[in-house]
């Protein structure tokens, strides 16, 4: 079964770019790549600009994506004015994960209450 997630990018001008990713959202899965593999403002904007995908790895070139790897179309990342306009518009799936200045943030389900990726997985070791 799926763990869907949402992973996105707010620039510097306070718009946010947003793509959906079907397999392995979980923090153990897509929290702990993106935190270790894609660790600055650059790496996810390039991730983000291949659009939505179907699982992601350690590197783009490995990922799959639905445009690049299955020629789907329709499938670009979201924009958003601001970190607002994502929030109450942008696709929420079980995790949602955004940068934001060169930090992680990741919610749970629609709750709108992001933390860090790093104090999410603080949390997670004391469940």
């Amino acid at each position: 079964m799926a763990t869907r997630s949402t992973i996105a990018l707010e620039f510097a001008d306070g718009t946010v770019k947003q793509i959906y990713c079907q397999w392995d959202g979980y923090l153990s899965g897509n929290g702990d790549t993106l935190l270790n593999h894609y660790d600055t403002p650059e790496k996810v904007s390039e991730l983000i600009s291949m659009g939505d995908m179907s699982s992601l790895s350690d590197s783009i070139d490995t990922s799959v994506f639905y445009g690049r790897d299955r020629n789907e179309t329709g499938v670009s990342a979201e924009r958003y004015d601001s970190f607002e306009d994502y929030c109450q518009n942008g696709d929420s799936q079980e995790y949602n994960y955004i940068m934001r200045e060169g930090v992680w943030y990741v919610e749970r389900g629609n709750q709108n209450e992001f933390i860090t990726l790093v104090e999410a997985f603080k949390n997670e070791e004391r469940l």
